[in-house]
């Protein structure tokens, strides 16, 4: 599945790009098809050839996106 994350400024792009990368996405957001977007899919062989980013209908937001790397580590560290 591929996904897109909002993003308002560097530190949260740099953020969501270390989360995708945490869940073993490849981060596609070198087309300025879309401002203000970071695109991640796990089915790129590359950024260069992952030209479809922009039809990416999956947007989450940067909580969700948190709460799935939370899920992906399954550590009691993590816990409330």
């Amino acid at each position: 599945m591929n996904y897109k994350v909002k993003v308002n400024n560097e530190a949260e792009s740099k953020e969501v790009q270390e989360l995708f990368f945490e869940l073993g996405y490849m981060v596609v957001n070198n087309i300025d098809c879309e401002k203000g977007y970071v695109v991640a899919s796990k089915n790129a062989e590359s950024p260069v050839n992952f030209d479809y980013w922009c039809d990416v209908k999956n947007t989450i937001t940067n909580q969700q996106l948190k709460d799935m790397v939370v899920l992906k580590r399954n550590s009691i560290d993590d816990a409330n």
